[in-house]
């Protein structure tokens, strides 16, 4: 039976990323990757509720999608304000540890568009 675990300081596993030939797409958030609720006009993401999808190795070989994998190492420091959640086999969630604009998110993800390596075309 599978465990869900939650990492808040550093990343657990070498973790992998879907994105172009020339960018990760690691700040790419689509609404269906996490509820959101509007407050005076600015958009917030609601803690909990999703974050963008990350794979490993496992994730990884199984995947349908195509593109190119973007890789980021055992051992990163998850940005403060962010956990990254192991919520299946194979698949993580990099989601924000609380409530927060949409572009506070995008700027913690944006933290580590510098430890993103171009991988291996899927």
């Amino acid at each position: 039976m599978f465990q869900q675990k939650e990492y808040l300081t550093l990343f657990s596993d070498d973790l992998y990323r879907m994105g172009t030939s020339k960018v990760s797409k690691i700040n790419v958030v689509r609404p269906i990757d996490i509820q959101t609720l509007e407050v005076n006009g600015i958009v917030h993401v609601i803690p909990g509720t999703g974050g963008i999808s990350l794979m490993d190795s496992v994730g990884l070989s199984k995947t349908r999608m195509s593109g190119w994998a973007w890789k980021i190492e055992k051992n990163t420091k998850i940005p403060t304000g962010l956990k990254l959640v192991n919520d299946k086999v194979g698949h993580y969630s990099l989601m924000p540890a609380k409530q927060m604009t949409m572009t506070q998110y995008i700027a913690l993800l944006e933290e580590l568009v510098i430890h993103c390596e171009r991988y291996q075309k899927v």
